[in-house]
Parts: structure tokens; C-alpha cells; sequence
């Protein structure tokens, strides 16, 4: 009596299932690529003001340091694998519409942070003038400007 082999169906079914798999687990990093981390888009669009819809914003023109989503890549039949993620020198828009990621806020940049603090400063505050003191005593770019820390200083 003929007994067929199911190991080769069992096979097929075991890549089957592992493909859909890696599918799902590729659109669920899609969709959480395209979530907004924070709100450094919002807060980056203020600052130009009367941008009519579909305008493109000096904001979005910056070459940043971009990481591309991957590939998924089939090899034959039975191997599917996901390479290592590229990155690339882009406009931060190309960089969004390819679905990549790339630093559009960092707090932890001193030049950043000068940037949030100038407007109150220069607006009288107290507070921002002595924040703007430290950092151009600490050095915005990475170079220590004494003269403009103590004009802040005295400022506030």
C-alpha cells in the first residue's frame, strides 16, 4: 500500500508560514516607522509661518543622515531574509516619503537647544538669557565663547 510522504508538504507549509510571518512583522515595522516619534515635525513647521498646503518648508530641504527601511529579499524559493538597513545622505522629505529615519529634533545638541531658548532670551527672560549663558559657556560648537556667555550673564 502507497503511503505518500508529507514531509515535502510539511515543508512547504513550515515556508509558507515563515513568509507570511516576516510579512507581518515587515508591515508592523512599516507602520511604526511612519508613527511620529514626538512632536519635532510640529514644533519644525511653526516656525515657518503662511506655508500654504503641499508648500515645501526650508525644514524639509536639510540633508539629513537618513536610515532606509529594509528590503525583504527572496533567494530562490525556500529563503526569504531581511539585509541590514541602508543608510543614506537625503532631503529630510525624501527621506520621509521613502519611509526612512532620520534625527529631526535632538535636545541633546547644544546648538538645538540655543536654538529653542534665543526667542525667550532675546524676549527679556531671565531664565533663557542665563540658559543661553551656559551654553555658550559650555560651547555651542563645541568651542567655549566666554564673551557671549557673560553678555548673556549680564543680561540676565
Amino acid at each position: 500500500m502507497w503511503v505518500p510522504d508529507l514531509s515535502f508538504e510539511g515543508n512547504i507549509m513550515k515556508n509558507v508560514l515563515f513568509k507570511c510571518s516576516l510579512l507581518g512583522l515587515a508591515t508592523f515595522a512599516l507602520g511604526l516607522s511612519t508613527l511620529p516619534v514626538n512632536d519635532a515635525s510640529a514644533k519644525q513647521s511653526k516656525k515657518v509661518s503662511k506655508v500654504k498646503k503641499g508648500q515645501i518648508t526650508p525644514d524639509q530641504l536639510y540633508i539629513v543622515d537618513c536610515l532606509l527601511p529594509p528590503q525583504i529579499r527572496q533567494l530562490g524559493q525556500n529563503f526569504t531574509y531581511i539585509p541590514p538597513r541602508k543608510p543614506a545622505k537625503l532631503t529630510a522629505k525624501e527621506c520621509a516619503l521613502r519611509g526612512g529615519e532620520y534625527v529631526a529634533y535632538d535636545e541633546s545638541n547644544f546648538a538645538t537647544v540655543a536654538k529653542v531658548w534665543k526667542k525667550q532670551a532675546d524676549g527679556g527672560d531671565a531664565t533663557a538669557q542665563n540658559y543661553m549663558g551656559e551654553l555658550f559657556e559650555r560651547g555651542i560648537n563645541d568651542t567655549p565663547d566666554y564673551q557671549s556667555a557673560a553678555s548673556w550673564y549680564q543680561k540676565a
